[in-house]
């Protein structure tokens, strides 16, 4: 943990809270004495001598005895006054709630806190911060905007919030609450000087209670911390739900704005989150939907299995498939057991998933009942989502509830339940909720893809966390090389190819040379069909700028084109340095895409798709933190939707080596890892992929050297 005890104690459950700038009202002092809190509460404002019914202080240096926490709500201007006096009453914990002001020529309070913060023996949370609040021991020492609401019940739980936002963090905190699912923790750290997002995140992976943690970033500020924290998290069967904002250049100009945190790249992210069993979303609907489901069944997940859907209407049950469709969610096969069985209870319905019930189960909870239950009991189902298209009172809700329950209760698999009408929620679905049961007020279309979302992190966590340890382990026996161990420079594509070949890595057969006479020459040993390219740094694209010409079938054809493509390039790109022309065999195959980079933000990723000029065209890459393994390799490919059809075959072409590929990617990625220290990017563009047990051949690359 990055806490020492007494900090952990002070910021969760602080046993002397001073209240800085505090008058009649305030919404943490009356929170505080309404819940019960037995701890001392000292107000302090030299206006007044007592707030709620409670003795006020002039200053903090009155106050008497210890104080564990403050929380600061004077104007910026005065707050570096109220930490020397903490620190002068050897305080643990200050909460800043005043937003930073800059004056000309004077340091910032951000600065300024970092000063004061650098001994560790006074942390601080902010400046512009909500600060904590510990619901499980009905303690705060921040002052959320929650504090306010008085028509739910704070009800302790499974699930802790940190939020970028103190807004968004009360709002997720309060419809958590209104749908029944106990949170333990909400934390906001404002703009971050002290403590940070990453270190909440750390406090809130080790507390026990916490199996569900709900994140809103707008960008990380200490990295190795985030990633400690992740790693953790999945270590300890934690589940991490994340909505991050800056897929846009809009939304990181926006996030940089609020908190001015620096924004990873957002495939590198996705990367990271894949790795580590983060489940990304996209909107807040979408985070709390989640982090109910995850909290209505942690720690018991489903262990195997895939997604049943069920309705008594028809209708909803062709939009629950439509939606499995587009949002490629797995359901599950019945087996002929569980088919049996319901042909028999369902003497109208036709037997597939998603299941249609028809109104007779309404009419006969009996039916209703029987019906999931067996459908719950399927092996090959992890977990049951019910769509409700009647939103009609009486008996129908009760009965829909009943079953429901009953099938988390007898066997023990998840299920949920979603809305069309979710303004019908009052007359009776409520119950679904008191019983435990997520109930989605979102489209059934977001409903499916929280449920396959929900199975897929699930079902892999014990996967997730083996590559885990294999990757920590891998880091620990390979670290990067302090030394290049090579002339090379790396400027252009026979450079890179020669340091690649180095290394192993298969590359075409071919030679740089200096004139035609050379170049005829090369190409007679190597043997035609050939292709030829300038060798240059300066030009990337070099289809576009005319600069290599492939499938060149004897010597004629060489005589005319090496002239020629001189002089195409004094004409396309002027000033373009040129080291030699390359001439090399020619090379058919499917063109795969395989790039290496070190992220600013979480390090040596790799991406792979489909190549030549199709890569910038499609955008079908994948992305996976490095080095990345065989068997990693192979799902990256699976998911690319082109290349995985253009390596099956089609229109009679050959089958592609799919496992060639996916060994060259892992070792690819491994010889980056090694080289980070020198390499920024690396790339093979294409890479081309033989016939099926005839392996793969690189014949472009291309790579970026650290200044």
């Amino acid at each position: 943990m990055r806490f020492n005890n007494e900090d952990v104690e002070a910021l969760l459950r602080p046993q002397a809270i001073a209240v800085i700038g505090a008058r009649d009202g305030l919404r943490n002092i009356r929170w505080l004495l309404k819940n019960g809190y037995q701890g001392q509460i000292y107000p302090v404002n030299p206006k007044y001598s007592s707030v709620d019914g409670l003795k006020c202080y002039g200053s903090l240096l009155d106050v008497p005895g210890n104080v564990d926490a403050v929380v600061s709500l004077v104007r910026a201007e005065i707050v570096p006054e109220v930490l020397k006096q903490a620190r002068a009453r050897k305080v643990k914990i200050v909460s800043v709630y005043a937003a930073p002001v800059s004056l000309e020529g004077q340091p910032s309070l951000e600065e300024i806190i970092k000063n004061v913060t650098a001994s560790k023996e006074l942390r601080v949370i902010g400046p512009n911060a909500l600060g904590v609040l510990n619901l499980k021991d009905r303690v705060t020492s921040g002052y959320s905007s929650a504090l306010l609401v008085d028509d739910v019940e704070f009800k302790p739980g499974k699930v802790a919030i940190i939020s970028a936002s103190g807004g968004i963090g009360d709002s997720i905190l309060i419809e958590m609450l209104h749908r029944g699912v106990g949170v333990s923790y909400l934390f906001h750290p404002g703009n971050e000087a002290d403590f940070t997002i990453s270190d909440f995140f750390s406090l809130a992976v080790e507390q026990p209670e916490v199996g569900v943690i709900a994140l809103y970033l707008e960008g990380i500020r200490d990295v190795p911390g985030f990633v400690e924290a992740s790693r953790r998290a999945l270590e300890l069967g934690k589940v991490v739900v994340a909505l991050k904002v800056g897929k846009t250049e809009e939304g990181k100009r926006a996030a940089y704005g609020h908190t001015g945190a620096v924004m990873a790249n957002d495939d590198v992210f996705n990367a990271f989150c894949r790795h580590y069993g983060i489940v990304r979303v996209e909107e807040i609907s979408d985070l709390i939907d989640t982090v109910q489901m995850f909290a209505s069944v942690w720690p018991h997940l489903p262990a195997k299995g895939k997604l049943a859907a069920v309705s008594a209407s028809g209708g909803v049950t062709t939009l629950l498939a439509e939606a499995a469709g587009q949002n490629e969610t797995p359901l599950a096969e019945f087996s002929e057991e569980t088919a049996t069985r319901l042909r028999q209870l369902l003497r109208f319905a036709q037997v597939n998933n998603p299941l249609d019930l028809t109104g007779q189960a309404l009419a006969d909870p009996k039916v209703l009942a029987q019906a999931l239950q067996t459908v719950a009991a399927d092996p090959g189902v992890a977990a049951v989502l019910y769509g409700i298209g009647l939103a009609v009172a009486g008996k129908v809700p009760t009965t829909v509830s009943e079953a429901c329950r009953e099938i988390k209760v007898t066997s023990r698999k998840p299920v949920a339940a979603v809305m069309v009408a979710s303004s019908q929620y009052k007359r009776g679905y409520h119950l679904l909720e008191e019983a435990g049961i997520p109930l989605f007020r979102s489209s059934l279309s977001s409903a499916v893809l929280t449920m396959k979302k929900f199975i897929e992190r699930s079902i892999d966590a014990e996967k997730l966390r083996a590559l885990s340890e294999r990757y920590t382990a891998w880091w620990q026996n390979n670290p990067p090389l302090l030394n290049f161990g090579t002339d090379e420079q790396l400027s252009n594509d026979w450079e890179v190819k020669r340091f690649l070949a180095l290394h192993g890595l298969p590359v075409a057969k071919g030679e740089r040379v200096e004139n035609l006479q050379e170049a005829l020459r090369v190409a007679g040993r190597i043997g035609y069909p050939v292709v030829m390219k300038i060798l240059s740094k300066d030009i990337v694209h070099k289809t576009e700028a005319g600069a290599v010409r492939v499938n060149i079938k004897n010597e004629e054809e060489l005589t005319e084109a090496y002239p020629a493509m001189l002089k195409n390039i004094q004409n396309s790109c002027p000033g373009a340095s040129v080291e030699g022309i390359l001439i090399e065999e020619y090379v058919e195959g499917t063109e795969a895409f395989v790039g290496f980079m070190v992220d600013d933000c979480f390090g040596p990723v790799v991406a792979v798709g489909t190549g030549g000029i199709y890569v910038e065209a499609l955008k079908d890459l994948s992305w996976r933190l490095a080095p990345v393994f065989p068997e990693e390799a192979l799902e990256m490919i699976g998911s690319l939707k082109a290349l995985r059809v253009f390596l099956a075959g089609i229109r009679g072409t050959a089958e592609g080596d799919a496992g060639s590929l996916a060994e060259f990617i892992s070792r690819f990625s491994e010889i980056g890892c090694r080289y980070t220290r020198f390499i920024k990017m690396l790339e093979v563009n294409p890479l081309k992929v033989l016939g099926k047990g005839k392996g793969v051949k690189i014949v472009d690359a291309r790579a970026t050297v650290k200044a």
